[in-house]
């Protein structure tokens, strides 16, 4: 008999409530390892804010939220890049800061950097990098802490669409070798579906319905 999985993190009953209005409402969701659970619903129904919640920049107004990852990264939606850095120290800071030390740290900002097609940007900084170049350096910043909590909030709006499907296919090798637990928020479902295996939609006034499909075929 194989060990139970437990979840990196859990919603139990929990509700968010902004001026009176629900905009999640008594949620009961558990994400496991390997977990990719896929975010959909039009602007302003709480996908942002679901991922907040877990994050913990943001608390519930009820209910609770329980995570146990012990290597958590978030990509957001507005890349919050460090500005004073050059793209290769966006990367190493946070390795460092999670105990690697200078040397690996550069190493592994530079390969994250290529896989995902910044070969050249390593000494640039933000301002000098594109739209699509800034999110990919972004992402390669969150991949590159091999996270086992993955939180992403629309990781590929502004990468060109030649481009989508190379970083479709590093985030799915990810999920499948490494399996953290991952939220992926998208307005652009075909973006997500080749890696999810569960479908949450937003539907506004704090409901969240599960739609069948994903990866596994649910």
């Amino acid at each position: 008999m194989e060990p139970a999985v437990n979840p990196i993190l859990t919603f139990e009953e929990v509700t968010r409530n902004f001026g009176g209005r629900d905009v999640i409402r008594r949620l009961n969701l558990s994400v496991f390892p390997g977990d990719c659970v896929g975010i959909t619903g039009e602007s302003g129904v709480g996908k942002t804010t679901l991922l907040r919640l877990a994050s913990r920049i943001d608390r519930p107004t009820s209910g609770r939220v329980l995570c146990s990852a012990a290597r958590p990264a978030y990509v957001f939606q507005d890349m919050r890049l460090l500005p004073w850095r050059t793209a290769s120290e966006n990367i190493a800071l946070p390795l460092q800061a999670v105990g690697g030390n200078k040397h690996e740290a550069r190493r592994t900002a530079l390969e994250w950097m290529a896989r995902l097609g910044l070969d050249n940007c390593a000494d640039l900084y933000p301002r000098s990098l594109s739209g699509g170049m800034a999110q990919r350096l972004d992402l390669a910043r969150a991949l590159a802490l091999e996270p086992d909590l993955l939180l992403l909030d629309e990781p590929l709006s502004a990468i060109d669409p030649e481009r989508r499907a190379s970083v479709r296919g590093i985030l799915e090798d990810l999920i499948l070798r490494a399996c953290p637990a991952v939220l992926y928020v998208t307005h652009y479902p075909e973006d997500m579906l080749p890696l999810a295996s569960r479908l949450l939609k937003f539907t506004g006034e704090g409901e969240v319905r599960e739609l069948v499909g994903g990866r596994t075929g649910e």
